[in-house]
C-alpha cells in the first residue's frame, strides 16, 4: 500500500511540473512576442505622429509664384484657384 502511495504521489508531482514548465514555455514565447511586435510596430508609430505633426502644423519656406489660375470650380461658394510655383 505504501508503494502504490508514493508512486501516485510521484506521478503527481510529475504531471505538476509539466504543467508548470508549460506555463513558463507560454509566458516565455508571449514575452518573445511582445518584443518582436514592440521593436516593429514602435518605429511605426514615431513616423506617424510624425507625419501627423507635419499635417497640423506644417514646415516654412519660401516660393516663387509662376503663374496664377482660375480652375472655374467653387467651394463655399469661394472660387479655387491653382497655383505654379517655380
Amino acid at each position: 500500500m505504501v508503494k502504490g502511495a508514493a508512486g501516485e504521489a510521484e506521478s503527481r508531482w510529475r504531471a505538476a511540473v509539466g504543467a508548470g514548465s508549460g506555463i513558463l514555455m507560454a509566458v516565455a514565447i508571449t514575452d518573445g512576442t511582445m518584443l518582436v511586435l514592440a521593436g516593429v510596430g514602435l518605429p511605426f508609430l514615431i513616423n506617424a505622429k510624425k507625419a501627423q505633426r507635419l499635417l497640423a502644423v506644417g514646415l516654412p519656406a519660401r516660393a516663387v509664384v509662376d503663374s496664377m489660375a482660375d480652375t472655374g470650380m467653387t467651394v463655399n461658394g469661394r472660387p479655387v484657384v491653382s497655383f505654379r510655383a517655380a
